[in-house]
């Protein structure tokens, strides 16, 4: 049984990215700038180091950026983000290094390209500089249908599935011609540009950012509709390129990724189209295929993970008809590792996400410090029954033991293959695990009756 772990890291918004700093009581202005800024730490580059050093820790497989690696379409910052990123990952050797993926966001497209090259060819230039560092092509018109960690093992690779979500973003076909016409004559005023956002909406009334050319006091109320809009959906290309993949795979998980967010968000969004237009048929149609799905995505700058299932579809312990959304926090906030524990089939019965976020004093903590969830999706099968599994339930049925315990027994598989055996066995429904969200030498493991 193997473990293939990801790193997912949410909106960029270069260069608006805010490096905060720790906070400081200043009550002498007079105090010494230098000692002053020696006792101030810079959030955004603790996290970064923790992506640094969880990236290159040599157990990652693959990266997923969610997109919006800059903001208002600005082209000229989208290559120094994503060097950025490289840059992060160059201690990794060639035959360690990850794997790296990244969709675009609404943010990553710009205005003039949209108009100049059309739907598709407003990508060109995210397109380029994420092929020119050698990562993944990202997606397009359709879904790019692809295999994680192809090659890697013996087991079947695990089906990936990028989309462009933001397809619509900044596009004239996505403005309907009676827009304008749909404003009434006391909104109209004295012909004066009508202001669709305020200033203190978009900036908390601090200069004007740059809209790649635009204001918030357009010249005409369609230009400034047009400026503001984010058209998120699904294209027919990808949904079809998408359900024909996931139809066809040998296994019951598919890992997919996206910009926007499946369901809706959390926080009320005031926007002329605030979910993807199309996630309600999207939904049921990736429900239909009778597979699971994880669908990693950004945009919200949230970090909710939510369940979508079918009850009806539960058959016996084993979860079907099921999509796990998982988003990741903007880049400020921190970021997410996701691991996937495959059964002896090579298909995925347990989803563990940690949550790498910055503790109050500005740090990233360890490991065993970081929040944790674990989402099970097959319950008691023979597939996740192995040798080892037989050899350590034998130890753990004795007396209940704890994690330390078991982990300097001559009954325990070496290396992650202890906590992915643990993972199978109490998933299972042979052993429970107390503490199971609290660091794992505090785990307490007990046997449960029956035989396997």
């Amino acid at each position: 049984m193997k473990t293939t772990r990801i790193l997912q890291i949410g909106d960029v918004h270069l260069p608006e990215w805010t490096a905060s700093e720790t906070d400081i009581d200043t009550k002498d202005a007079e105090f010494s700038q230098e000692i002053i800024g020696d006792l101030k730490h810079s959030r955004l580059s603790q996290i970064l180091k923790g992506i640094n050093k969880t990236a290159n820790s040599g157990t990652i497989d693959a990266v997923f950026l969610m997109g919006d690696l800059t903001s208002y379409g600005r082209n000229e910052f989208i290559a120094p983000a994503m060097d950025i990123f490289n840059t992060l990952l160059q201690d990794a050797s060639s035959a360690t290094r990850p794997e790296i993926y990244v969709v675009p966001g609404n943010h990553d497209v710009n205005r003039n390209d949209a108009q100049r090259l059309g739907t598709l060819g407003k990508f060109a230039h995210f397109r380029e500089a994420a092929e020119g560092l050698g990562w993944s092509s990202p997606p397009v018109e359709g879904a790019r249908c692809l295999k994680l960690g192809k090659g890697k093992t013996d087991s079947e690779p695990l089906p990936l599935i990028l989309i462009n979500s933001s397809i619509g973003s900044q596009s004239l076909h996505a403005l309907a011609p009676s827009i304008e016409n749909s404003v009434t004559e006391s909104e109209r005023g004295d012909g004066a540009p009508v202001k669709i956002l305020s200033d203190s909406l978009i900036n908390d009334g601090s200069e004007t950012p740059d809209f790649g050319g635009a204001t918030t006091t357009g010249h005409t109320l369609t230009e400034q509709r047009y400026r503001h809009l984010d058209t998120p959906y699904i294209s027919k290309e990808a949904m079809a390129n998408t359900i024909q993949a996931a139809s066809s795979a040998k296994g019951s998980t598919i890992l997919m990724c996206a910009h926007h967010n499946l369901l809706p968000q959390r926080v009320p969004r005031i926007s002329p189209y605030a979910e993807l237009l199309n996630g309600g048929h999207f939904r049921s149609a990736l429900l239909d295929t009778n597979k699971n799905f994880i669908y990693l995505h950004g945009h919200i700058h949230d970090d909710p993970i939510e369940i979508i299932e079918r009850p009806s579809a539960k058959i016996g312990d084993t979860r079907k008809c099921t999509i796990i959304t998982i988003s990741a926090p903007p880049i400020w906030k921190g970021y997410n590792e996701i691991a996937l524990f495959h059964d002896q089939s090579g298909d995925v019965f347990l989803v563990r996400v940690t949550l790498y976020r910055l503790n109050p004093s500005g740090f990233i903590s360890n490991f065993t410090d970081q929040d944790t969830r674990f989402i099970p999706l097959v319950g008691r099968s023979e597939m996740l029954v192995s040798n080892s599994a037989n050899k350590l339930w034998e130890y753990v049925k004795q007396q209940t033991r704890s994690f330390p315990e078991i982990e300097n027994s001559s009954s325990a598989p070496n290396g992650d293959e202890l906590e992915n055996t643990l993972m199978a066995l109490f998933c299972g429904g042979f052993v429970d695990i107390k503490n199971l969200g609290l660091p794992r030498h505090r785990w307490r493991i007990t046997a449960l009756g029956g035989s396997h």
